[in-house]
């Protein structure tokens, strides 16, 4: 099948496509409403460093500070934090599970960390975001600070805390609408190229199975062809003559002479010719009177021979 053909066979059968692709989306639809939902809030803490007197500290303070909030994402995942959050909120859940559902990044040289927590909803969300993200500034200072004295000068501290999300973050209907209703049209494509498939298949069985009898009936009409020439044009059917053999002659009984009782038989095959009429010259024609037959004389009776007198059965 050619790339025409099939888009016209596409586009002919276009409303099963549509159906299709209707399907799809109600299939997702309810894909969409088990879906459990899950709610992302996030608290953005600010990275700050202390600068030193002198001419371009506060230069070096700011690059030092960018280097140092680069490692501080992964501390957000660490036990000490996880526990800490558990045990300020009074959640149900382990350290193993919490892990999965808090995150943090700090964007490309920038001075920020932000802080992502998922839940059921949406303020049980906010409320691990905002206890991770005091909790790993927490955690940064005691790092930073050895035998109870600071020996950094960065300082973390929560700049905007977290919210409780208006939407889910998951699932997305939307896109999950638009893949059902892609899959349905594409299932609906399979449909149609099956279908003709199908009927192409039962069409080539039917010509198969019917071409002995178009054989025959065409046989039959060849043979009534040469048997009837078609009709002249005074509207009557000719037939052809059939040549039929011409019988052996009787047997000729004893005593009878065969050239004297029998005419001869004509040669099967020969054109018989009518005899030539006589051409007279133009002009006034003169009928001549039949001779008289010769007088019987003893010589010409003597001469004839003897006539049998056997009986024919």
């Amino acid at each position: 099948m050619t790339l025409d053909a099939l888009v016209l066979l596409l586009w002919r059968r276009a409303w099963v496509l549509v159906i299709g692709a209707g399907l799809g989306v109600g299939v997702a639809f309810g894909l969409t409403s088990t879906m459990t939902r899950v709610y992302t809030a996030t608290a953005t803490s600010f990275v700050s460093a202390v600068a030193a007197p002198g001419k371009g500290a506060s230069y070096e303070s700011a690059q030092f500070a960018v280097s140092r909030a680069k490692s501080y994402p992964p501390l957000v995942n660490s036990p000490e934090v996880l526990q800490s959050v558990i045990s300020d909120l009074g959640l149900t859940r382990t350290v193993p599970d919490l892990v999965k559902s808090v995150s943090a990044v700090n964007p490309v040289d920038t001075l920020l960390v932000q802080v992502s927590a998922e839940a059921g909803t949406a303020d049980e969300a906010a409320r691990i975001a905002n206890s991770a993200a005091r909790h790993m500034s927490l955690r940064i200072q005691a790092l930073e600070t050895a035998g109870g004295k600071r020996t950094s000068p960065v300082d973390v501290q929560v700049a905007v805390p977290a919210t409780a999300p208006q939407v889910a973050s998951w699932p997305k209907p939307l896109i999950n609408y638009v893949l059902g209703a892609v899959a349905g049209g594409v299932l609906g494509a399979f449909v149609v190229l099956a279908a003709d498939g199908i009927a192409r298949a039962r069409r080539a069985r039917a010509e198969v199975s019917q071409t002995p009898r178009a054989t025959a009936r065409r046989a039959t009409a060849t043979a009534t062809a040469t048997a009837t020439t078609p009709p002249s044009g005074d509207g009557h059917q000719r037939v052809t003559p059939t040549r039929v053999p011409t019988p052996a002659p009787a047997p000729t009984p004893a005593g009878v002479s065969t050239a004297a009782s029998a005419p001869a038989a004509p040669v099967p095959g020969a054109a018989t010719r009518a005899p030539a009429a006589a051409t007279t010259p133009s002009g006034p024609q003169t009928r001549t009177p039949p001779s008289a037959p010769a007088p019987l004389t003893t010589e010409s009776l003597s001469a004839r021979p003897p006539v049998s007198m056997t009986r024919w059965r």
